[in-house]
Formats: C-alpha cells, sequence, structure tokens
C-alpha cells in the first residue's frame, strides 16, 4: 500500500514534466513557421484570424457582380436599344429571387461545402452567357443566371456567419459594403488599360472561383460534426481515470457524441429542420417589423435605378452639363458610381466600430430613418424628369442624390443581417430562415416593380424626359446618345 501510495504523485510530476516539454516544443514550432503563420492562426476571441479575413474576403468576391457586371460600362457590351435599363433589371431581380428561393427550398438539402460549388458553377455559366450568347438573349440570359448564383452564394454563406459567430458576420458584410466599390474601380482600371471585352469576362469568371478557394480555407469545423466529436473524445480521455474503464466508457460516450453532433450539424446545416408550423411562427415574428420597411425600400429603389435614375436623370444630367457623345456620358456614369461606392465603403466600416455593435442592438425603428430619406429623395429627383419642375439636375446635386441611395441600400444589407442577429425577440433557430425570409420578400418586391417599369413606367419616363428636357434644351440627351 505505501509503494503504490508513492508511486502515484512520481507518475503524475512525469505527467506533469511531460506536458511542460511538449508546450515547450510547441511554442517552439510556432516560431519556426514564422510571424505570418503564426499571427494568420493565432485565436482571438475564439476566432482564427485567419478565417476573419477569409469571411471578409467572400463578402467582397460575394458582391464583385453587382459592381463590375452591373456598371454602365460592362452593361454597355449588352446593352438594349435607347439604353434601356430596365428589362436587364428585371432579370437581376429574377435572378435574384430565383437565387433566394433556390438557396432556401433546394439547396438545403446539400452540405455547405456542395452549395458553395454549385452556387460558384452557376456564376461562371452566367459569365460565359455574358460573352457567348447574342444580343438581346446575353443580357437577359447572362444578367438572370450571374445574379441566380451571387444571390445564392449570399444566402448560402451569410446565414452560416451566424454560427461561425458575430466577428465572422461583421467581417462578411464588411466586405460586402466595400464590395461595390472595389468592382466599380476594377472597370476603371480596365477601361484606362484599353482592355478587351474577352478581359472583362476572363476577370467576371474569377470572382467566383476565388470565392470557393475562401471558403475552403476556412475552419468549417462551426458547421461540422468533426469538431464536436473531437472535442467530446478529448473529453472522454480527460474524465475516466482509470485505464480499466477507457476502453468501455469511451466506445459508449463517444456514440453518444457523434449522435449528439449529428443533430448540431442538422441544426447548423440550416432552415431544412423546421416544421411549417415554425416556419410560420418564424415568419410572424418578422413580418410587422423587417419585412415592411425591405419591400417598401425595394419598391421605390427598383423605381428610380430602372425608370428614373437609369438613363433619363443620369444621361440628361451629364449632357446638360457639357458631355456631348455616348461614351464621355458612360465614363461619367461610371465615375459616378466609383465615387458613391467608395463613399459607402468608408461609411460601411463603422461595423469594425463601436457603432457596429451599438446600432444593431437598437430597436428596429431606426431602419426606417434611411428608407423615408430615400423616398423623399426619389421624389424630388422625379419632379424635374415627369413634370420640368426644374432644369436637367446639376451635376452635384446628382452626386449627392446617387450617392446618398446608393448609401442607404448598401447600409440596408450590412445592417439588416445585424439587427436580425442581435434582436433577442427573436428566436434563436429561426434566424436563418427569418433572414432568408426577409431577402427574399425585398427580391420579389423588387421584381414586381421591375417587371411594372419594363412595361409602363420605363417607357412613360423616357418620354417624359424627352418631352420636358430635349425638347427644352439643347444638347441634352435622355438616353445616352443612343
Amino acid at each position: 500500500m505505501k509503494e503504490d501510495a508513492l508511486v502515484e504523485p512520481s507518475s503524475l510530476q512525469e505527467e506533469e514534466v511531460e506536458r511542460e516539454s511538449q508546450l515547450i516544443k510547441n511554442e517552439e514550432e510556432e516560431t519556426m513557421t514564422g510571424g505570418v503563420c503564426s499571427f494568420l492562426t493565432k485565436q482571438r476571441g475564439g476566432f482564427r484570424i485567419l478565417d476573419i479575413i477569409l469571411y471578409f474576403l467572400m463578402g467582397i468576391l460575394g458582391e464583385l457582380d453587382i459592381g463590375y457586371a452591373e456598371s454602365p460600362t460592362f452593361q454597355g457590351f449588352v446593352a438594349l436599344e435607347n439604353f434601356n435599363a430596365a428589362p436587364g433589371a428585371l432579370a437581376v431581380y429574377g435572378g435574384i429571387l430565383c437565387g433566394g428561393l433556390f438557396t432556401t427550398f433546394v439547396l438545403m438539402y446539400f452540405s455547405p461545402t456542395k452549395r458553395v460549388l454549385i452556387c460558384a458553377i452557376i456564376q461562371i455559366i452566367g459569365a460565359i452567357f455574358f460573352w457567348t450568347l447574342p444580343s438581346p438573349y446575353n443580357n437577359y440570359f447572362g444578367n438572370f443566371v450571374l445574379l441566380l448564383g451571387m444571390a445564392a452564394l449570399q444566402i448560402t454563406i451569410l446565414p452560416l456567419t451566424y454560427y461561425a459567430g458575430p466577428p465572422a458576420t461583421r467581417a462578411y458584410v464588411v466586405g460586402q459594403g466595400i464590395s461595390p466599390f472595389l468592382g466599380t474601380g476594377i472597370i476603371t482600371i480596365l477601361v484606362a488599360l484599353g482592355a478587351s471585352e474577352a478581359a472583362y469576362m476572363v476577370v467576371l469568371i474569377l470572382f467566383p472561383i476565388l470565392s470557393c478557394i475562401c471558403f475552403f480555407c476556412l475552419d468549417r469545423s462551426s458547421f461540422s460534426s468533426n469538431k464536436a466529436v473531437s472535442n467530446r473524445d478529448d473529453d472522454v480521455l480527460n474524465t475516466n481515470k482509470s485505464d480499466n474503464d477507457i476502453d468501455r466508457d469511451r466506445s459508449q460516450l463517444v456514440g453518444e457524441a457523434e449522435a449528439e453532433a449529428e443533430v448540431e450539424v442538422e441544426e447548423k446545416d440550416g432552415s431544412k429542420k423546421l416544421s411549417k408550423q415554425e416556419s410560420g411562427l418564424a415568419f410572424k415574428e418578422i413580418m410587422y417589423t423587417y419585412i415592411p420597411a425591405l419591400i417598401i425600400y425595394a419598391v421605390i429603389s427598383s423605381l428610380f435605378s430602372s425608370a428614373i435614375s437609369n438613363p433619363n436623370l443620369q444621361s440628361s444630367s451629364f449632357s446638360y452639363a457639357g458631355l456631348t457623345t455616348q461614351e464621355e456620358v458612360l465614363e461619367g456614369e461610371d465615375k459616378i458610381l466609383l465615387v458613391g461606392n467608395f463613399i459607402t465603403g468608408i461609411v460601411i466600416l463603422s461595423i469594425l466600430t463601436p457603432l457596429g455593435k451599438i446600432i444593431p442592438n437598437l430597436s428596429w425603428w431606426v431602419i426606417w430613418f434611411p428608407v423615408s430619406a430615400v423616398i423623399v429623395l426619389v421624389g424630388v429627383s422625379s419632379l424635374g424628369v415627369l413634370a420640368n419642375s426644374f432644369p436637367p439636375m446639376p451635376i452635384g446635386a446628382l452626386y449627392f442624390i446617387q450617392i446618398t441611395i446608393g448609401l442607404v441600400a448598401s447600409l440596408q444589407t450590412a445592417y439588416i443581417p445585424l439587427f436580425l442577429g442581435a434582436d433577442k425577440s427573436l428566436t434563436n433557430k429561426y434566424r436563418e430562415f427569418q433572414l432568408q425570409c426577409a431577402l427574399i420578400f425585398g427580391f420579389l418586391a423588387g421584381l414586381i416593380t421591375t417587371t411594372f417599369n419594363v412595361f409602363y413606367f420605363s417607357g412613360r419616363a423616357l418620354e417624359g424626359c424627352q418631352a420636358n428636357y430635349e425638347a427644352n434644351y439643347d444638347g441634352v440627351s435622355c438616353n445616352n446618345f443612343s
């Protein structure tokens, strides 16, 4: 008995020495790997810094299509008669809506990795349609398929950031916020280099490929059972002191851990585990709060972007200011988009400041303030084009209106997921489905409004602009001198 009592402390001391030597060895290995690798793999608040960077890059790549493929210069390659933006906008909203529905009701049966691959392939097909199909089908199918893939990818990755944690969500939406600026910046560089149309298309194909690379570099254990099983394995080994009990208890507890992990993964894979009753309850929680503001904003912004602003308001303002060719007007429109996206990107960085934590914890009523501002600005800008209440808008005023409306659009995109994630009145289990519902209803409202523009309002807006501006002011063009 005395010998046993003496052996036990000795063995514990040996184990302690062995642990300390292993820690020293690990520290030496980290030092040898170099500063960059050590920095990127460092845990900060439970996160690898590398993962935060990757979520940020995926946010950028996920919305580059908006600033790049939807820029006036790129759309000039597939422009329709009179630069009518409504049919292309209809294809865009149709693609975005179908992407949201496709993700929510079809891709939910696939693992996150397969979802990302499918979305990337769809985006590549859309880029190829831009390049290969004859006009006007390159406009219709290129915009539709490309934006379908883009929306599906966003609605796949953004809800997954909820499982990774708030830093991942903030990193992703900040990337989304500055993405349009980078997209228009790439267009500006290609224009300056005099790149061929093929070069524009090749760059477009690279975006989804880079998104996949970033996703595969992530630590995806937050939506995988591997980490849960591994952690529970360690718990089993650490809590069982007796060698005779380890083998027996390990198999039993690991089996239980695997079963629990499977349940966790099913919950984290998305809204597929919600019953019809639960889906109804989830929707009711946001039906009178977030949905109305998103619908009204989508309607007003669609009327403005695909009927009032493009091309009527912008073309009349730039031509009234002295630009005399289609190339000059398109270049001016690119610049206003670039400046607007730059300012928007700077403001979106507020998410990384204390405001990024304070604002989402405010009442949901806050989201009505920017929506109200957009309603006022769209109403004022429409008076000149449709009612000749004032001459073609000065360039400074045009910049202010375009930048403000674009800023609100980006703030909506960035902060709505944060509001939903921080709203304590919502059920945690429903958040992914609620975010998908909010986005889908906004897309649906935009699609319906754009359909109205295609068949009626865009034509009336062009006629009003021509009657009020082209007929009364020399050198003014309402359709980019088309």
